[in-house]
């Protein structure tokens, strides 16, 4: 079975990608989700995690959480989590994670399309 990795915010809010999550999971892969963070307050906290992912209605094999000092350390540190739980595919709305995971894992950018706007 494959590992696939997905972000919280921007990727797992979105009904479609949460319900692939689900799917994935109950067909039997392990869904890992990796969240980065720049401090351990307010909505970042582990608690707040949780209970967002709980109100999202996600089930998942482990929870990650990635902190940095910038954006692009966060990236790293998500990268590293790939690298170390031999992630095949991470879900990521953040073009600055996405170029700081690395080659070792495939990533697909969920593009966070405005309303109204077209690609085409």
């Amino acid at each position: 079975m494959s590992k696939y990795g997905f972000d919280i915010d921007g990727t797992l809010t979105r009904t479609a990608i949460r319900l692939l999550a689900c799917d994935l999971l109950k067909a039997g892969h392990e869904i890992h989700v990796i969240t980065g963070a720049l401090e351990d307050s307010g909505e970042w906290t582990i608690e707040s995690r949780l209970a967002q992912l709980s109100e999202l209605g996600v089930e998942y094999t482990k929870l990650h959480r990635c902190f940095g000092k910038n954006l692009w350390e966060v990236g790293e540190e998500k990268g590293r989590v790939c690298r170390e739980n031999r992630i095949d595919l991470l879900f990521e709305d953040s073009s600055t994670y996405v170029r700081a995971v690395g080659d070792a894992t495939l990533c697909c950018f969920v593009v966070n399309n405005p309303k109204g706007f077209h690609l085409g």
